[in-house]
């Protein structure tokens, strides 16, 4: 999928995420703070460094940055 801007953006799905993190799909697509949640579970499950402020910053000012970089940590862990 090409950005606005011309720049590669890997298309990932939220979804998939949930899924692969054994949640309800409903948890990353439509609770408020969904992927804020999973972002922490994924980063204390696997022993990320970072911390929740860091998390919220992230997915506040570039979402699909943080989805991207889940998707790939997931990856990395066989996930």
């Amino acid at each position: 999928m090409m950005a606005s801007n011309g720049s590669n953006v890997t298309n990932v799905n939220n979804n998939e995420i949930t899924s692969r993190l054994g949640e309800n799909c409903c948890v990353g697509l439509c609770l408020y703070g969904g992927l804020l949640a999973l972002r922490t579970k994924l980063r204390i499950k696997y022993k990320v460094q970072g911390s929740i402020c860091n998390d919220f910053c992230v997915l506040c000012w570039c979402n699909l940055c943080a989805t991207c970089q889940m998707s790939r940590e997931l990856d990395y862990v066989g996930i």
